[in-house]
């Protein structure tokens, strides 16, 4: 190879590294899903429990203590204990690909579950804004044991 050849070849091969290096990126970040740690209001929260309904994937998390979530608590949730000895491994043997919607009595703790979700790497997780209490004061609907 003469110098003239090394030097288009060079040419093309600096051209070719810089459209990979543009290219690549997005190739990557198309399979990857958004991270989202998003608080809601209860009439959004209450919408997007509706939007869900036949998605087994989404999951409705009341981080509630048993006597709180027997006065009244939504439909179809799963209840982990804030208080619990053993909450944090609880929340981490949850399946952190999983869309969470997570509420407590009045926001604080599920707003708090919500930072260490997103600690964990969840992917989706929504927090209701108020809580039970909000989600009441709508009369939205609640299952009373």
């Amino acid at each position: 190879m003469n110098i003239k050849q090394r030097t288009v070849f060079s040419r093309v091969l600096v051209a070719a590294l810089i459209l990979l290096s543009l290219i690549l990126p997005e190739v990557f970040a198309a399979g990857k899903k958004e991270k989202q740690y998003i608080n809601l209001t209860a009439e959004e929260f209450y919408q997007l429990i509706l939007d869900n309904k036949q998605n087994n994937d989404f999951i409705i998390l009341d981080v509630r203590t048993p006597a709180e979530y027997n006065e009244g608590h939504i439909a179809d949730s799963d209840m982990i204990d804030f208080y619990a000895d053993d909450f944090a491994e609880l929340i981490s043997l949850l399946d952190k690909s999983k869309t969470y919607a997570v509420y407590c009595r009045s926001g604080n703790r599920s707003g708090r579950i919500l930072k260490m979700m997103e600690g964990m790497g969840f992917d989706t997780v929504y927090n209701m804004l108020g809580g039970i209490k909000s989600w009441e004061a709508l009369s939205l609907p609640v299952i009373k044991k």
